[in-house]
């Protein structure tokens, strides 16, 4: 009769499947924003204007915003916040 052992970590399992999904997340922000933000057009979102430091854009559709203040237009690099 033959034996078999087999040692499972369920928390490093674990540990490295979080990891990994939130390793793909963020790739998939960064490649398409678009995803999120179309959800969200025309709202004002806290974000710093990089021409003229305002605080609050204007989310506009395909992965953009635009500062109510200035008018400039940018892409978006989401950045997810892991709490």
């Amino acid at each position: 009769m033959a034996t078999f052992k087999c040692n499972f970590e369920s928390k490093k399992f674990m540990k490295e499947l979080e990891r990994d999904i939130k390793k793909s997340v963020e790739s998939d922000l960064k490649k398409h924003p678009e995803k999120i933000l179309n959800d969200h057009v025309g709202e004002t979102i806290s974000a710093t204007c990089s021409s003229c430091g305002n605080v609050k854009v204007v989310v506009l559709r395909g992965g953009g915003v635009r500062c109510p203040k200035c008018g400039h237009t940018a892409k978006v690099n989401l950045v997810p916040d892991w709490r």
